[in-house]
């Protein structure tokens, strides 16, 4: 299933249930695809990768008591639909955001470097 959970984070399909613990877990999942050029953040090293799998879950361990808080309290009618809407312009922007964090330069134009010009 989908969500967040207190002790794993984000629920992710490829993890190995044989470990016990969430940090062989994640490590076993990173090093099962480090040569992957695609998969997650290509452009980080794969100590990187581990350790920002280490934060996410940080991350979303202290997430989960105001995520359970909110998620108990019926949604006010001032709440700003586009909060609630699936096709938002938020929606959007956190999906480009994705975008830019795996794909470092996908956004933007990468300058070669100049050639000197005479004075």
């Amino acid at each position: 299933s989908s969500g967040i959970n207190a002790e794993y984070g984000a629920t992710r399909a490829d993890y190995d249930s044989a470990f016990l613990t969430q940090a062989m877990r994640q490590i076993d999942r990173e090093l099962r695809h480090m040569d992957e050029s695609d998969y997650a953040l290509p452009s980080y090293t794969i100590l990187e990768k581990i350790v920002h799998s280490f934060h996410m879950s940080e991350l979303w361990a202290r997430s989960k008591a105001y995520y359970d808080a909110l998620s108990l309290e019926p949604i006010d009618e001032e709440v700003c639909s586009c909060l609630l809407s699936n096709d938002s312009d938020v929606k959007a922007h956190l999906e480009l955001l994705g975008l830019k964090i795996k794909f470092p330069g996908i956004t933007a134009v990468e300058a070669a470097p100049r050639a000197a010009t005479p004075a």
